[in-house]
């Protein structure tokens, strides 16, 4: 409920809680018998993939990291190269040292409630005390994030406001819709999973209610996968219990059907209701898989120690080669095998995919119990949508996954080897548990607000400060580099105090311009600056910054009004002109600016506009302002050829008017035309019009 757990505070709290809870859980009798297979094998990937976790994090000398892993001894390697100083000796394997050690204390979170849940389903009552808990937490969340745009809340509890702008009707415990619909679908999978399932006490028209209530709000939250997975699930449960012959005494399929009839029921007038919620779910954006495409190389570049667990946001732009549409960050993959062996490698983090698969195949589930049916289908749902979504890297998200796969790989088994014999060492678990969770606490203490985010708005805010010296600001801003070494925000921060007054050298300018574009070669941002820094000394060079800035940054387009006095000709407006999205705004932009100084570059600019973009607007428009001044000036060459001028003149009027029938422009030069040639009546009638 803390938002999803992702606040460094809320994450060492929820520690905390599980830490003592694990520690409680394990004080009890002995148990007999050794662990399920299963359970064995998850918690050793689990210790296993916090260690190499952990490795990731461990400063070793700068050759030995460039011998081993290339591309990460690199990034450190040029980390200060704009400062113009060595790179630091020692470095870590992870490209961002800092979001590394909070995934490993997100890590053994999840470790700890696995390992609880481990123990408190051995019996039944721990198994429905674990349910009951995940489901009724998934219905306060669903519930909250209807209550708040209905009480058009603008923060979370009435606190916390969320930093990027967000739809009114996603303001909730967990910002993030896909993220949001993955809990409501834990819970509704165990709900629906207790309403099919026999011999429980929990009454059968509350688990229908509970189920029918959290798939109404998974249409309301509106992710296209969520909505999916919720559906998928329906038909799993169905079938498993079906197979287990486990379907409860008096549950037709008459009756299962009358209730999924009644949640379609539901969906539509939840969807009918809200136009934004229909229009989110009936979406048919797949954006996604271009980004998907283009983290695929980043596998041959980090293939064995990866970049770091939690280093994609700051180390992707490096990799990023289509840059229209603006600068933008990504801050996973949305895509959970691309997530683990980016960040993990290919060894590691194919493994870790393989062993889960196998480990939790459906016999897993089917060998102990129907309470356990529910959660397995929790675990495969949401694994399915977390190959288009995000979900798995939220915290609250991952911490009732590890409880469902304690719930489905908990109990009692043969021990066939020494290694299945760790229950009987409770000694060693609690004190383990104590351990963990004062490490775990103590890596979030140790950089407190030093994370990429809180770096990257501090370093703004004084970027911008004349209160701070520049000494005061590099100092500052080597530190965060030294932290987010991949990150190409800070270099880009370096070059906009550089060209701040009092200005420093073009050359310190570049140098720190050449950094950002080599860790984000799309960065429009970037191009301006350097463009403005070269501006008076090479104003060919400064005419190519603005054209790749306003070509990477289309929301930069009308910073090209800065370059108008370095355009003397033609080929100037070249040089300038954009390519991709922009190109006709931008071109448009450009004629205007040299209409009048430049008038035959002008309308060679425009005949090439049109040749790419037959009816654009703006260029048309200003085409007939020019020929029906030509015609009522007059000019000097429509003396003798006056009928042809005021032809052509009509003819590039009445395409504008075609163009934009309900705006007054068109209509205005036809009266200007009918007024020179002396026709009152049709100008009248024109204006009239």
């Amino acid at each position: 409920m803390g938002l999803g757990g992702l606040s460094r505070w809320t994450l060492g709290l929820s520690l905390l809680m599980v830490g003592a809870s694990a520690f409680l859980a394990w004080s009890g009798a002995t148990l007999e018998g050794g662990a399920r297979r299963a359970a064995t094998t998850l918690l050793g990937l689990a210790i296993g993939l916090c260690v190499f976790t952990a490795f990731q994090t461990i400063p070793l000398p700068l050759g030995f990291v460039r011998a081993l892993a290339g591309p990460n001894g690199e990034t450190w390697a040029k980390a200060l190269s704009a400062f113009r100083e060595a790179p630091p000796a020692f470095v870590t394997f992870s490209l961002d040292p800092i979001a590394t050690q909070t995934e490993l204390a997100r890590g053994l979170l999840y470790l700890l409630a696995f390992v609880t849940s481990l123990r408190l389903a051995e019996r039944r009552e721990g198994m429905r005390f674990l349910t009951t808990a995940i489901v009724v937490v998934a219905v306060a969340l669903g519930v909250t994030a209807l209550l708040h745009p209905a009480l058009g809340a603008e923060r979370v509890f009435g606190v916390y406001a969320p930093q990027s702008a967000r739809s009114a009707r996603h303001i909730a415990p967990i910002l993030n819709p896909n993220a949001l619909a993955d809990f409501i679908n834990i819970g509704f999978a165990l709900a629906f999973s207790e309403l099919l399932a026999k011999g429980t006490p929990i009454p059968r028209a509350l688990s229908a209610a509970v189920a029918i209530l959290l798939a109404a709000m998974q249409l309301w939250i509106a992710s296209r996968g969520g909505v999916v997975a919720l559906i998928v699930a329906i038909f799993l449960l169905l079938w498993i219990h079906r197979s287990a012959r486990d379907t409860r005494a008096g549950i037709a399929p008459t009756a299962i059907l009358v209730g999924l009839v009644t949640v379609a029921s539901i969906g539509m007038i939840v969807l009918a209701s809200s136009t934004e919620a229909f229009d989110e779910v009936a979406d048919a954006n797949m954006g996604k898989l271009t980004m998907h495409w283009q983290i695929l190389p980043l596998l041959k570049v980090f293939p064995l120690f990866g970049m770091g667990r939690g280093a994609f946001e700051s180390t992707y732009p490096a990799y990023r080669f289509t840059g229209e549409g603006g600068y933008l960050v990504f801050a996973h993959p949305e895509n959970i095998i691309l997530q683990w062996t980016t960040e993990w490698g290919i060894l590691v983090g194919g493994i870790a995919l393989v062993l889960v698969v196998v480990t939790l195949r459906p016999a897993t589930a089917l060998a102990r119990r129907t309470e356990t049916f529910g959660a397995w289908t929790a675990l495969v749902i949401v694994a399915l949508h977390n190959l288009l979504d995000l979900g798995t890297e939220i915290p609250a998200n991952m911490l009732a996954l590890s409880i469902a796969a304690g719930i489905v790989t908990s109990g009692s088994g043969q021990a066939r080897k020494p290694l299945d014999t760790w229950r009987a060492h409770k000694t060693l678990i609690r004190g383990s548990a104590v351990a963990l969770t004062a490490f775990g606490v103590f890596l979030l203490a140790l950089h407190m607000n030093r994370e990429l985010h809180d770096d990257r708005e501090r370093l703004v805010k004084i970027a911008a400060d004349p209160s701070v010296s520049k000494p005061q600001f590099y100092d500052e801003l080597r530190q965060a580099i030294l932290r987010h070494p991949a990150e190409p925000y800070f270099p880009y921060l370096g070059a906009l105090r550089a060209a701040a007054p009092p200005e420093e050298k073009t050359e310190v300018v570049t140098a720190w311009v050449a950094r950002t574009l080599e860790r984000s070669p799309m960065h429009g941002p970037a191009h301006l600056v350097l463009a403005r820094a070269l501006y008076a000394r090479v104003p060919a060079q400064a005419r190519v910054e603005y054209r790749l800035a306003v070509t990477e940054e289309p929301a930069a387009t009308e910073t090209l009004s800065e370059a108008a006095p370095l355009i003397r000709s033609y080929d100037d407006l070249l040089e300038l002109l954009p390519r991709g999205q922009a190109r006709a705004n931008a071109g448009s932009l450009l004629s205007a600016l040299v209409e009048k100084r430049l008038p035959a570059a002008s309308w060679r600019l425009d005949d090439l506009l049109l040749g790419e973009h037959e009816n654009e607007v703006p260029v048309h428009s200003r085409r007939a302002k020019l020929l029906v001044a030509d015609a009522t000036a007059p000019a000097p060459y429509c003396e003798e050829g006056r009928d042809a001028c005021y032809r052509r003149a009509t003819e590039e009027v009445e395409h504008v008017i075609a163009l934009k029938p309900t705006r007054c422009e068109g209509y205005t030069y036809r009266v200007d035309l009918a007024l020179a040639r002396g026709e009152t009546k049709s100008a009248f009638e024109a204006f009239l019009k």
